[in-house]
């Protein structure tokens, strides 16, 4: 039962990812539409359209993988230092005594904590984005015989 509710996780997060990255090639394309405009040319013609669409859909699902490996690497542990000293500064800033928050005496303790806890999977974000970066790269075969 539990590996059925994980696997409609995955599909509900994966199809969400998609649905965001989608609305974020949305976007990339009415700027490049707009830069077409500004430029004077038309932004409807073949070569045009083309290019809008495989810079819109592979930066979309470029900028969802980068997304993807930055949580895998601070699920690593890689920006641990970063976030500890951060908390540190805002306990020192805004509470009368940091001894009074749940924050760790040392950074190492803070390591112990944090690599106790289960590490997240963030499969559906690479699920949900690598269709985005896989409908670019498809695109530009016709972009490239448009442009001979």
């Amino acid at each position: 039962m539990d590996e059925k509710r994980n696997y409609k996780r995955l599909v509900i997060g994966s199809l969400i990812t998609f649905g965001i990255s989608i609305f974020v090639a949305g976007i990339i394309f009415a700027l490049a539409a707009l830069n077409f405009q500004n430029q004077g040319l038309d932004w409807k013609e073949e070569t045009n359209l083309l290019h809008g669409l495989v810079d819109a859909t592979s930066i979309a699902g470029l900028l969802g993988i980068l997304a993807w490996a930055m949580m895998l690497l601070s699920d690593k542990g890689a920006f641990d230092i970063l976030a500890y000293s951060l908390k540190l500064v805002w306990y020192n800033t805004f509470k009368k005594s940091i001894r009074e928050t749940a924050l760790p005496k040392t950074y190492a303790e803070y390591v112990e904590l944090k690599r106790g806890d289960r590490g997240k999977s963030y499969l559906y974000i690479l699920l949900g984005s690598l269709p985005s970066l896989i409908i670019g790269i498809i695109l530009i075969i016709p972009f490239n015989l448009s442009i001979k």
